[in-house]
């Protein structure tokens, strides 16, 4: 199951950041893919989840490192060439933006029981039209903690100051 999971995954986020769109735009399509495959697999971060503390994700090391080779370096490269463009703070590790980009989504499914409480959802927990609204909401808020602080032009002292500094 985590195979066809994480090969979905892949290709979705994979098409989603493609193309010549901004690196933000682009940033925002990887995390609404990632939300639409978890829509079709909601109990897929669960059980990786559950592979990982049982096992120490010895039956995921092969689907962890497709990810990280795949969609994990997209993310990462998306970020950087956000940097390059000014569009993103240059002082964030792309990596860990990444890792908290991707956390969002997986940690809102792997967290079902308490967002269906928090949320006041029904027993079987957030509906996909919610998980949807959430992953818009995620590739919002990771694109404006990735943004770069905006420019202020400098201005010029009042010429009251300027003569003072003059006499």
């Amino acid at each position: 199951m985590l195979q066809r999971f994480v090969a979905r995954l892949v290709a979705l986020t994979m098409s989603g950041s493609a193309g010549g769109a901004p690196p933000d735009a682009r940033l925002r399509a990887f995390v609404q893919a990632q939300a639409e495959t978890l829509v079709e697999h909601p109990h897929a971060p669960r059980l990786l989840v559950r592979e990982m503390i049982d096992y120490d994700a010895a039956h995921a090391v092969e689907q962890i490192q497709h990810l990280s080779v795949t969609g994990f370096r997209r993310l990462c490269e998306l970020i950087e060439e956000g940097q390059r463009a000014g569009l993103f703070r240059a002082d964030v590790d792309p990596r860990f933006a990444a890792i908290s980009t991707i956390a969002q989504v997986a940690y809102f499914l792997v967290a079902r029981p308490a967002v269906r409480i928090l949320l006041g959802q029904s027993a079987e927990g957030p509906s996909p039209d919610v998980v949807r609204a959430f992953g818009r909401h995620a590739a919002d808020f990771a694109v404006a903690a990735l943004a770069a602080p905006a420019v202020r032009p400098r201005t010029r002292p009042p010429a009251s100051r300027t003569r003072a500094r003059r006499a």
